[in-house]
């Protein structure tokens, strides 16, 4: 299976192991979310979009050692009414959003430790971030960036 495929692939084996993902998009820029955005109900919340990997390489000293390193994100998104949206409403959404970045990212490393995943089997851990997303396209949420060598 070609890359591209099998990330694809894994972002549709996390929403089906992690619960609050009920849709998933594979993109190459932030600004396709408006794309989804347009359709989405609040029954398909949380979206899951995860960003096309670029490559860079994996700083080597020597050519043996070269491999091709995927810079990449998964970002978990609500749509959101902020006309209607209180103080302790955005802390609750975001806090649920969280829980579902975190499981992403537990699942991430629980991959790359078991190595039963091929893609995340070469997961750089200390790459690993999550950042808030604020109003992008009427959603917040939350972004688990990372990279996995290749």
């Amino acid at each position: 299976m070609a890359l591209i495929q099998q990330f694809k692939a894994y972002m549709d084996e996390i929403q089906a192991q992690i619960a609050g993902i009920n849709l998933n998009k594979l993109v190459t820029s932030e600004k396709q979310l408006s794309k989804y955005i347009t359709d989405l109900e609040s029954d398909d919340n949380a979206l899951m979009l995860g960003l096309m990997p670029n490559f860079g390489n994996n700083s080597p000293q020597s050519g043996d050692e070269f491999r091709l390193r995927g810079f990449t994100e998964l970002m978990i998104m609500e749509k959101t009414d902020f006309s209607e949206l209180t103080d302790e409403e955005f802390v609750a959404q975001m806090d649920r959003i969280f829980e579902i970045a975190n499981a992403v990212k537990n699942k991430l490393l629980e991959d790359h430790l078991d190595g039963s995943c091929n893609l995340m089997r070469f997961l750089v851990p200390s790459s690993i971030q999550i950042v808030d997303v604020y109003d992008n396209s009427q959603c917040n949420g939350w972004t688990v960036i990372f990279t996995f060598d290749n």
